[in-house]
């Protein structure tokens, strides 16, 4: 096994995208290492990163997401990159998390209404099961090329990290974007779903649609 290298590498060789960092947010990590690594590992807030090339041999890039219900803080980047000659660079930074002013709606319900009932309690075991099956799969390269646009000419409906109570207690919080399209024709009627989850810091996109056509 390689041993780790004392660092020659400065901090100012690891940035980050969006500079201010804050709870629930995707973030892309930056690290620019002298001469062409055979890999590069990452660990942040407990979980490991997977790092990438795009292009240049010595510039490697990760994907990450704070969960929305990580505190505020810093958290060590700890970063290993394995070098031709079989070196180990050993690289930590601490990166900033900054809160993030999310919306609370409080709902007085009655009791009821709480409880899901065996049926939606089975539902949910199932959404869970689909979920874990998703977050267990990482890919060591982009499965994507250029810039994201959202899909219509559309607005937010519900935003990213709500959080709803029912009755004083926290009963969910709402890790999706969903997008409603700004007109839509009267036979046609499109509502787009894009959920970004976190797990492992790494960000997953599931995206889905539905469209109703009226029979008049």
């Amino acid at each position: 096994m390689p041993a780790a290298a004392a660092n020659p590498v400065t901090l100012e060789n690891v940035s980050w995208t969006p500079r201010s960092i804050r709870v629930g947010a995707p973030c892309l990590f930056k690290v620019e290492l002298p001469g062409a690594p055979s890999s590069v590992k990452g660990k942040w807030q407990g979980r490991d990163l997977v790092f990438f090339l795009a292009g240049q041999p010595h510039v490697w890039y990760g994907l990450a997401g704070v969960d929305v219900e990580a505190k505020p803080g810093s958290y060590p980047l700890e970063l290993d990159a394995t070098m031709p000659d079989g070196q180990v660079l050993h690289i930590v930074r601490e990166v900033p998390v900054q809160p993030a002013p999310y919306k609370t709606v409080r709902l007085k319900v009655p009791e009821r209404f709480v409880q899901p009932d065996p049926e939606a309690l089975k539902k949910i075991e199932l959404d869970k099961e689909l979920k874990q099956r998703a977050f267990s799969r990482q890919t060591l390269a982009p499965e994507w090329s250029g810039t994201f646009h959202v899909p219509i000419n559309s607005t937010v409906s519900e935003a990213f990290g709500t959080r709803r109570t029912f009755n004083g207690k926290l009963a969910s919080i709402h890790r999706g974007l969903i997008i409603t399209p700004r007109k839509a024709r009267p036979s046609l009627r499109r509502t787009q779903e894009l959920w970004c989850w976190r797990r492992n810091c790494s960000m997953k996109v599931i995206a889905s649609s539905s469209i109703t056509a009226s029979s008049s």
